[in-house]
């Protein structure tokens, strides 16, 4: 039961990030956001090109950082790519958006995801660090 009920969650999860928040054209303005997570100060950028997540973030770098509620749910994969070179994983450009809530299994800090990337890349897939907030737009 409690299994059936991860999996629905991750596939509203998923759902959310590809069909409420991403839009689905290409633009050639890419942006980069840096953000943060809250418990320990780790740092991480990602960069998109869908409009719709940018207003989001916008949105939320309007507000004082005590206000902002929506953390960062999405695909990474090895590499650096617009990550900090402090980690050696990124977030997929444009596969990722702001949500208020996701599922436990995806949740966790950037040192984590570099301390197990193996098993992150290959079998989670997606990280949505819910003590995340956006920092600021790069």
């Amino acid at each position: 039961m409690l299994r059936a009920m991860i999996r629905i969650e991750l596939a509203i999860s998923v759902f959310c990030q590809l069909g409420c928040s991403v839009d689905s054209r290409t633009h050639d303005d890419t942006v980069r956001f840096e953000f943060i997570h809250a418990s320990n100060n780790e740092v991480m950028i990602a960069e998109t090109s869908h409009e719709a997540t940018i207003a989001l973030v916008r949105a939320e770098l309007q507000k004082p950082m005590k206000e902002r509620t929506l953390h960062i749910s999405g695909s990474i994969a090895d590499g650096t790519a617009a990550n900090s070179r402090e980690w050696s994983w990124h977030f997929i450009p444009g596969q990722w958006s702001m949500v208020e809530a996701s599922v436990e299994l995806c949740d966790s800090w950037p040192s984590y995801i570099e301390e197990n990337l193996e098993n992150w890349i290959g079998e989670v897939r997606t990280f949505c660090p819910w003590a995340s907030r956006v920092n600021k737009e790069l």
